[in-house]
């Protein structure tokens, strides 16, 4: 489904254990193996919070996968240790500055300067970031962990979880047992009724041992047919769940810079491929427009920089053109819109 994040599997769990998401994941490998056996299942990354029961279960089902660490729970753990500190600004803005590293030579010179600089203003946070998000297990928040473009944190899941519990459960916690029953009488009573005239399958004979065949049609439904539409912005029409990002109006307005001679020289280095040289801050990066590739870190973050943007520009092409390589999506906004909030741009053409 196009500009649509991809939901294949719901897992309701009683306890956080290595154990039970080892049954839960090989089940649903095992599920796709049975509907699908002419398809592959083989993902590419893997990207989980700071649990080690479910990214040690991954890792040993999925051992060609690399394992990534959302970087918004890194962020988050960060600023709950930083309560109160005066320096929380600035060591926040060099956790960005080493989280958009581009290879792990520069995190290490980065690392450096930033950890000496923090064991005099606040040892504590120093070392705890050092042994957690450094040295220990979940260090793959880097963008040079995984290819460019590709989501960085699990946000785009954890809007979809906050969806059910605000139109359904309300927030309130349920049992397993009592949890399965709310969802078959609530959740599947729901996209029924809007959906009536469309869905096709009758599911009867609702049992804990066909649980896995119940939550595998329920996926399907609320992939093609709830989240799709039900789970938008309501009041501002925005879709929430993006395939790949569009270029938002403020990289659009940096475009600009780079016609400003005195900042940037642009040179062609062969067909489709230009060097640009930012004069100000000392940099050079190689453009190539065929590819829609840039080696600024930018690009390495979200897939597209305001150099590609602008060559496309320049070219008479659409930033819809832009390739990427991503797996799974960040959100955008699903939030109410506030005065002067900047919306998702569309193309690049669209605003020449």
């Amino acid at each position: 489904m196009v500009l649509s994040m991809h939901i294949m599997s719901l897992s309701i769990i009683s306890h956080r254990t290595e154990d039970m998401y080892l049954r839960v994941i090989q089940g649903f490998k095992d599920i796709l193996c049975d509907l699908f056996p002419h398809v592959s299942f083989n993902p590419k990354y893997l990207m989980t919070d700071a649990e080690h029961a479910e990214r040690t279960a991954l890792v040993s089902i999925f051992p060609e996968a690399d394992p990534l660490m959302c970087y918004f729970h890194v962020i988050k753990a960060s600023k709950d240790k930083l309560s109160g500190n005066k320096h929380r600004d600035v060591m926040l803005k060099d956790i960005t500055s080493l989280h958009m590293s581009q290879s792990q030579q520069e995190f290490d010179c980065k690392w450096t300067t930033v950890f000496n600089h923090w064991m005099v203003t606040c040892t504590e946070f120093a070392l705890y970031f050092k042994k957690q998000w450094v040295e220990g297990e979940f260090k793959e928040w880097k963008i040079f962990n995984s290819s460019p473009g590709c989501a960085t944190t699990t946000n785009s899941l954890e809007s979809f979880n906050a969806t059910l519990k605000k139109c359904f459960t309300d927030r309130k916690r349920y049992k397993v047992g009592k949890c399965i029953a709310f969802i078959i009488s609530s959740v599947i009573s729901f996209i029924f009724f809007v959906w009536q005239n469309k869905v096709k399958t009758i599911i009867t004979n609702y049992t804990l041992f066909h649980c896995y065949k119940c939550i595998g049609v329920l996926c399907h439904l609320l992939l093609n047919q709830f989240i799709h539409h039900e789970s938008l912005n309501r009041k501002h029409g925005r879709k929430p769940f993006m395939l790949k990002r569009a270029p938002t109006r403020e990289v659009l307005y940096k475009v600009r810079e780079l016609e400003d001679d005195n900042r940037y020289l642009i040179t062609k280095d062969g067909v489709g491929t230009y060097l640009v040289e930012n004069l100000v801050k000392d940099c050079c990066y190689v453009v190539d427009v065929k590819q829609s590739t840039c080696g600024c870190p930018a690009y390495a973050k979200w897939g597209y920089c305001k150099h590609i943007v602008y060559f496309l520009q320049k070219y008479n092409l659409s930033s819809s053109l832009i390739k990427t390589t991503r797996k799974f999506v960040n959100r955008g906004n699903t939030k109410k819109a506030k005065v002067g909030r900047v919306r998702h741009a569309n193309s690049a053409m669209n605003r020449l």
